[in-house]
């Protein structure tokens, strides 16, 4: 049997759980904020800040708002998709559901390291913020599962040098930003590019090279499904 609750101050109803607030991040850029209109399979165990933007965040036009309470979702972006996901498995399994907080945010950077710098960076540090008090009025902790950074294409400096720098210019201040509040390091996540219709920008492709063997102390994963796909094709 599960439960729900809604605070008596504000945002929506949203699943009774045990364990902790688990929390999935995301900053890019224009692609990063893709959402869809699919229907959540678990509409009260994926939340997002009740602050009426939803999971796809403020874009970079607008300060993030502080709150405390949550709500649901009303379109499914790639984190949101993947919290998904693991609650099915977990059903599949006889687990129990966890409650995930999911929210991405993005700027209309033109470089990685303009982005380290952005309006993106400090609207995802409020939303930060907004998970661990959320936490609190649950009486939970956060559980940071993952940060994606989902920035190649609009990337144009050129150079596959200062792509990989500034990438992890973006790892370092998440990094250091986040345990300055408390969340720890977090895993970063983020997506080998295999281009638009035929189109890759060299220094976006020499980067993601570049960043997948040098990546400093940063725990990276990068996520490479269709690679994968071609690679099974061409062996198997």
């Amino acid at each position: 049997m599960r439960g729900f609750l809604k605070h008596l101050k504000g945002g929506g109803i949203i699943a009774d759980t045990a364990g902790p607030l688990q929390v999935i991040l995301a900053i890019g850029g224009t692609r990063a904020a893709l959402a869809t209109v699919e229907c959540d399979r678990y509409p009260y165990h994926v939340v997002t800040s009740a602050d009426d933007i939803g999971a796809v965040g403020c874009s970079g036009e607008t300060v993030a708002e502080k709150t405390a309470f949550l709500e649901g979702l009303r379109e499914m972006t790639h984190e949101a998709l993947v919290a998904d996901s693991l609650l099915y498995h977990a059903q599949q399994e006889r687990s129990r559901l966890p409650l995930y907080f999911v929210r991405a945010e993005t700027d209309g950077s033109h470089s990685a390291s303009e982005l380290a710098r952005g309006r993106a960076i400090k609207n995802l540090m409020v939303c930060a913020k907004n998970a661990m008090s959320a936490a609190r009025n649950l009486g939970k902790h956060v559980a940071l599962d993952a940060v994606f950074v989902d920035f190649s294409l609009e990337d144009v400096s050129g150079d596959a040098v200062d792509y990989r720098d500034g990438m992890l210019a973006i790892f370092d201040e998440i990094s250091a930003k986040f345990s300055e509040i408390g969340l720890g390091t977090p895993r970063f996540f983020t997506f080998f590019e295999c281009g638009v219709l035929d189109y890759l920008p060299p220094n976006v492709l020499e980067g993601q090279w570049e960043l997948s063997w040098s990546h400093a102390q940063h725990d990276l994963v990068f996520v490479a499904p269709i690679m994968l796909q071609w690679l099974y094709a061409e062996v198997f």
